[in-house]
């Protein structure tokens, strides 16, 4: 398991900085991020480089299930970088359909059976396109067509 998807529970005391793949991602908490409506994380690029994962953490604790919650949001965060979507602009339901497939795929590669995690977050959201950005039946459309 990388080892990002192994510590989700130390994310609440420090940020935490692992390289994937040859990219420095640093996984932090974000207090106030939580908008039901829109966003529950997000990734950008720092000015250093490295590409910051920011997450509610005081929210996403609520959840029932919250380490899967959070080991999802990583992947699928983890899948805008990986595919460019965070140095490239790129459509954004194009975006968030191709992060949700690899959040499946990288969850799958570490043993965990992604599907029902996702179904599980996004059955949690409100259904609503918010700033262009795709609400929950679109999400659960996306993940549906997802190959793993």
């Amino acid at each position: 398991m990388i080892p990002i998807l192994m510590m989700v529970t130390e994310i609440e005391t420090a940020p935490l900085t692992f390289e994937y793949k040859g990219k420095e991602i640093v996984v932090a908490d974000s207090p106030g991020l939580y908008d039901k409506k829109s966003i529950q994380g997000y990734v950008e690029k720092g000015d250093d480089g490295a590409y910051d994962v920011f997450l509610d953490i005081s929210i996403i604790n609520m959840w029932i299930h919250e380490t899967d919650v959070k080991r999802f949001l990583i992947a699928h965060e983890i899948g805008h970088i990986m595919l460019g979507h965070v140095d490239i602009k790129t459509d954004v339901w194009k975006a968030e359909r191709e992060a949700d497939c690899f959040a499946l795929k990288l969850l799958a590669e570490n043993g965990i059976n992604g599907r029902p995690i996702a179904e599980g977050y996004y059955d949690m959201i409100v259904d609503e396109t918010v700033s262009g950005r795709p609400g929950r039946i679109a999400h659960m459309s996306f993940i549906e067509k997802c190959d793993n």
